[in-house]
């Protein structure tokens, strides 16, 4: 039923009618910001908290080699306007088929629709690459976690489009805290914390899957220089969005209501 139509027909209703009987808002983004500004009436309170990660997860964590036997893991569902993943699949099987055999590709799930799983199957089939993906059909955290901290790299290829532009990636607060290398577009609100080659690697072009090759190439090639990536992001994580930076400002907007 989510169609063009009916999706317009819904954030009509949403906006028009539901959001002037709403007393406050938390937001995560700039472009959601200006909507509730629109929308909202005139003594609604609103607040901007970005995504917020805390440090429970890293508790006792042991350290691996991220390395030594390379993987690529990717959470979450599999969807191509939210994740563009059909670019990551065939910028995996483009590397692990030319200059990275060891190269393998891990799934939390493997929960999509048919016809992207058809063209998953596809570029798999096409690339011969059966035996290096995996797709697993659930997770707990105790083992989401364990991937996170395994994992040689992340590839967060959201497009620009509408739905991206006002959403802000949880996947990137956790995999910063993680301190994983990340390979990530910049749409939205994540452009404000992310820096090319500081704290990850910025895909220009998220249907470009030998632009997302190349950069998975210089983090298989660049081992040092990819856990420095990871240690900024970490740090980007905990300066930005760690939840205990964000508690005054709640607690005033709730006593505000």
């Amino acid at each position: 039923m989510q169609t063009r139509f009916t999706n317009k027909i819904h954030r009509k209703i949403l906006f028009q009618l539901i959001f002037p009987l709403i007393s406050g808002f938390i937001v995560i983004s700039e472009n959601l910001v200006n909507i509730v500004k629109e929308f909202k009436t005139r003594n609604a309170q609103f607040v901007k908290i970005p995504i917020l990660i805390d440090d429970e997860c890293l508790k006792n964590v042991q350290i691996y080699d991220r390395f030594e036997s390379p993987f690529i893991f990717h959470a979450g569902t599999l969807t191509e306007e939210k994740d563009g993943i059909l670019i990551v699949f065939e910028a995996f099987s483009i590397v692990t088929t030319t200059t990275h055999p060891n190269l393998r590709l891990i799934l939390s799930n493997y929960t999509t629709l048919p016809k992207v799983k058809e063209n998953i199957q596809r570029i798999i089939e096409h690339y011969g690459v059966r035996e290096k993906v995996k797709f697993h059909s659930h997770l707990n955290q105790i083992d989401l976690f364990e991937y996170y901290r395994k994992c040689s790299m992340v590839i967060i290829n959201k497009p620009d489009n509408f739905r991206n532009k006002y959403n802000f990636s949880t996947k990137l607060g956790e995999c910063m805290n993680f301190a994983i290398p990340i390979i990530a577009t910049d749409v939205g609100d994540s452009s404000i914390y992310l820096k090319n080659n500081h704290n990850v690697l910025i895909i220009e072009d998220s249907y470009s899957s030998n632009e997302v090759a190349n950069h998975i190439r210089k983090i298989m090639d660049n081992p040092k220089q990819s856990e420095l990536l990871g240690i900024n992001a970490f740090s980007t994580a905990q300066d930005s969005f760690n939840y205990s930076l964000h508690s005054d400002k709640l607690s005033s907007f709730f006593q505000n209501l």
